[in-house]
């Protein structure tokens, strides 16, 4: 498990480049996939090895391991044993543990939205806060990043990125912890109606518990 989530943040942060237009983590899955076909077509027609055998099953699952990755949003999230916790809906106005506009800091991921733009960030560092009114916002800020100075994120992702959540679109809150790198953090699940869930990873268990105190009744 510690190697997938390294490989995670690995087929992640290759994924914020681009070249010739299209995310690197694919264009090397291209790359790897072709010269793998490449590679046992020559041997088959008895032109030999281009490409040391060895390498081969390591590409391959190069391959395998990047698609699946992509798939699953490159979050690799635990849930908490032994059962699985039952859906919890969020608490109503005036019931919360967090004061109105109190900001615990947190690591997120999944789709946020500014200015009519939507995009995908996983483990953006930023803040979760509720309001007087019931409204939960997650706020991230997106940072430039560069590969050896040569390719980069779009200019038009960075900054700050806002997912609104509604008390009536979380319907359940499931606690657990997310690897990504070689670390693993405490974390929570929050699976919301109609739309892909986001995902709340926090320095310590005493944030992920105080989030989950106000997303949830006791």
């Amino acid at each position: 498990m510690a190697l997938l989530g390294i490989l995670a943040r690995v087929s992640y942060r290759l994924s914020r480049q681009r070249f010739l237009g299209m995310p690197l983590d694919r264009a090397l899955v291209v790359l790897a996939a072709a010269a793998v076909v490449y590679a046992v077509g020559a041997a088959l027609l008895g032109a030999g090895w281009p490409i040391a055998p060895a390498l081969l099953p390591l590409l391959a699952l190069w391959c395998l391991a990047s698609v699946a990755l992509r798939r699953r949003g490159f979050v690799v999230f635990v849930a908490e044993a032994p059962s699985p916790p039952a859906p919890l809906s969020l608490r109503g106005r005036g019931e919360v543990d967090l004061e109105p506009f109190q900001q615990v800091a947190v690591r997120a991921s999944g789709f946020f939205e500014v200015r009519e733009e939507r995009r995908y960030f996983v483990e953006a560092s930023g803040r979760y806060e509720a309001t007087a009114l019931g409204e939960r916002i997650v706020m991230v800020q997106v940072q430039p990043v560069s590969l050896l100075g040569l390719l980069g994120s779009p200019e038009d992702e960075w900054g700050w990125w806002y997912a609104f959540l509604q008390p009536e679109e979380v319907k359940a809150v499931v606690p657990g912890e997310l690897r990504f790198g070689r670390g693993r953090r405490p974390a929570l699940r929050l699976d919301l109606a109609g739309a892909p869930p986001v995902y709340l990873s926090f320095d310590s268990p005493t944030d992920r518990n105080l989030v989950m105190g106000d997303l949830c009744h006791k």
